[in-house]
């Protein structure tokens, strides 16, 4: 019997004609690589645009937030700065490392005779200020009250001073704890001679305050004191510098 190679053929077409668009989609990409290499191409090329859009926006906050760190911290530093040179040029940094009551003889020992006028509410042995008050009189008060209190700032100020053959210590003279993370430091360094006089001290022979330069050397009637009478020594006996101190002021925001 002939078969009808006509009608088989026609029959086939119809089959394929048949098939869902789906499948004929599919069909054709297994046939054809290149739809699938394209396919994937544009995909990777969709997640790179993503994570490059994803770490542009991470990265925008936190340099932001870098940028006003850094120029909160150069408004501390400038504000420490203008304290320290106003005050020095006025005198009233000297006068706040003279701000000493000489006349305080401690339980603690000879060598923590003296200390900070009216620190000693910060506790009965302390030599420094926790917080200075206007009614204590320091004379640094005013400039640093401004800066702390518009700008609710806390700070350290501590004085290097020379002990003799090359040799340096410290003196707090306000201390309010551990600096922050954001703290800057600013520096200025003071001059003290031996005709200086400590805010209290005794009464010499001529019936003036005892200076500087009779304390350490206990001369002119000025050995009352019953051991260091002033937290520097004379670093220069027989010369007329005294001590040469360095202010190390420490601020951060609180």
């Amino acid at each position: 019997m002939k078969r009808n190679h006509s009608s088989s053929t026609t029959d086939q077409n119809k089959a394929t004609d048949d098939k869902p668009p789906i499948a004929t989609l599919i069909s054709n990409l297994r046939r054809d690589d290149r739809g699938l290499q394209w396919t994937l191409e544009a995909v990777l090329a969709i997640l790179v645009l993503f994570s490059a859009l994803t770490f542009t926006i991470d990265a925008l906050p936190a340099s932001e937030q870098g940028s006003q760190d850094e120029f909160m911290q150069s408004q501390l530093t400038q504000s420490g700065r203008d304290v320290l040179s106003s005050s020095f040029a006025t005198g009233d940094l000297a006068d706040s490392l003279l701000y000493w009551d000489a006349t305080v003889d401690s339980d603690e020992g000879p060598d923590e005779d003296g200390r900070f006028i009216n620190s000693s509410k910060a506790g009965p042995s302390s030599e420094h200020y926790t917080v200075v008050q206007e009614s204590y009189g320091f004379p640094l008060y005013p400039a640093l009250n401004e800066v702390v209190t518009s700008e609710n700032i806390a700070y350290n100020m501590i004085a290097f001073y020379e002990t003799g053959g090359g040799g340096t210590n410290t003196q707090r003279v306000v201390y309010q704890g551990v600096p922050g993370e954001d703290a800057v430091i600013v520096t200025k360094t003071v001059t003290l001679y031996d005709s200086d006089v400590p805010a209290e001290t005794y009464t010499s022979d001529d019936g003036d305050g005892c200076t500087l330069g009779e304390l350490a050397s206990d001369s002119n009637g000025c050995d009352q004191g019953s051991g260091s009478d002033y937290f520097a020594p004379d670093a220069e006996p027989g010369n007329a510098r005294y001590n040469t101190i360095k202010i190390r002021l420490v601020l951060w925001r609180a």
